[in-house]
């Protein structure tokens, strides 16, 4: 009530200050009634305005006591606008055995999530060797120290024909050598992650694929889709390539494992390799990929991954825009309903894993060791794991770089035995 006699007495105090300015029917002569009838308009604008402002407050208030108002309706997401705390609030729709659970609870686990995947979210079957087709042999070519290049072409699930660098060993054992799959991470726009694997370009892939074979393991690398050979100037970007998949009904991932599926099928196709010891080796993203898609292909006896791993918990949202654009190359649909962020790791097991970080780029949860180390010891294989989050780090790459040396003796330990040099 208040709020409408100060509206009521600006009223009044205007109208006498026109009627005072006007009185003898000529405001020219005098200014002084102008400069009284301005400051009497001003006074009456605020007047109204702080009115308005107050019983508009009033009745907001009065509005929110009732929780079927727009108070309650409109504001309270502005608490989570992102929705990363619908995230994180979503249950898992496959329960995880605790971490005391029997070893043959963990295994019935690790098949569940592996066929909900493969079947609801990949829809590909990763889990045995398929035949391989159209693969040709383009060329061949004696790099020195002791390793031979081979240029294939081979043909993905969806049709298209992908570049496969094969380097092996110029003197090979009578038996069969352990094969490696190479997965390059990120680059930058005028770079190829293929390059930096095979042509001992200084990167920080430190030329892995090539100082893999020089140790006498058969290695395979190709492009990532988006990427150097496959990307502009002739081809999109992979973060253009990445959103018009999940335009189309699938996601990068999937295409990604599936140039890699077509890269293992061609690795273990050769009669130089034991397709019973294929393993798979990565760096940042590619340590990423390494991992996820060992988790869906049983064939793969052996992962290493590098400047990757170190969270527990849900998949989180995104709550900050990015500086450009996001990396939808990250993106799996429908997966934070089935595992969280160790998970991936845990589909491995008991098979022998190993991550390596630098010291200035650490595993940034003391939580993710014990988890992985608690279920390999469950499994009865914890000498299968080999976690080291301290490396030295060069300031050139801080830590997120590929670790070849430590690489190479996870590799000798677990996949070759004697039978490599």
């Amino acid at each position: 009530m208040k709020y409408v006699a100060i509206a009521v007495l600006a009223v009044v105090i205007c109208m006498a200050a026109v009627r005072y300015c006007f009185a003898d029917r000529s405001l020219s002569t005098r200014l002084l009634s102008f400069y009284i009838l301005v400051g009497a308009l001003f006074c009456e604008a605020l007047v109204l305005s702080y009115v308005l402002l107050a019983a508009g407050d009033q009745i907001f208030n009065a509005l929110s006591d009732n929780p079927d108002t727009y108070e309650t309706v409109f504001t309270a997401p502005e608490s989570d606008p992102s929705g990363a705390a619908f995230i994180d609030s979503r249950g898992k729709t496959i329960e995880k055995p605790a971490g005391d659970a029997s070893s043959a609870v963990w295994r019935a686990w690790q098949d569940t999530v592996r066929s909900r995947l493969g079947k609801s979210i990949y829809r590909t079957d990763f889990t045995t060797m398929n035949v391989l087709q159209n693969a040709q042999q383009t060329g061949e070519q004696n790099l020195g120290a002791g390793v031979v290049r081979r240029d294939f072409t081979v043909r993905n699930a969806r049709g298209e024909d992908l570049l496969a660098v094969v380097l092996l060993p110029a003197e090979r054992p009578a038996a069969p050598l352990a094969g490696i799959v190479v997965v390059a991470g990120h680059v930058g726009d005028d770079e190829s992650g293929l390059a930096q694997l095979v042509l001992g370009v200084e990167s920080y892939h430190q030329s892995a694929a090539l100082v893999l074979a020089e140790a006498g393991f058969v290695t395979v690398a190709i492009e990532l889709p988006g990427f150097g050979l496959r990307g502009p100037p002739r081809y999109a970007d992979h973060r253009i390539v990445a959103f018009n998949a999940l335009l189309a009904g699938d996601f990068y991932k999937k295409w990604a494992f599936e140039d890699i599926n077509a890269a293992a099928n061609l690795l273990a196709s050769m009669p130089e390799t034991d397709s019973g010891r294929i393993g798979i080796l990565g760096v940042a993203f590619g340590g990423e990929l390494a991992v996820e898609y060992a988790a869906l292909d049983k064939r793969i006896a052996a992962v290493s991954f590098h400047a990757h791993g170190g969270g527990i918990g849900t998949y989180h949202g995104m709550t900050k825009t990015p500086a450009k654009y996001p990396h939808y190359c990250h993106i799996v649909p429908g997966a934070f309903e089935l595992l969280t962020r160790e998970d991936q790791f845990l589909l491995v097991a008991p098979r022998p894993m190993q991550g390596v970080r630098g010291g200035k780029q650490p595993f940034k949860d003391d939580r993710f060791v014990t988890v992985l180390s608690d279920v390999w010891r469950t499994l009865d294989a914890a000498d299968q794991l080999d976690l080291r989050g301290d490396m030295p780090a060069p300031e050139i790459y801080r830590g997120n770089q590929l670790y070849t040396p430590e690489a190479i003796e996870f590799f000798r330990q677990h996949l070759a035995g004697d039978q490599q040099r």
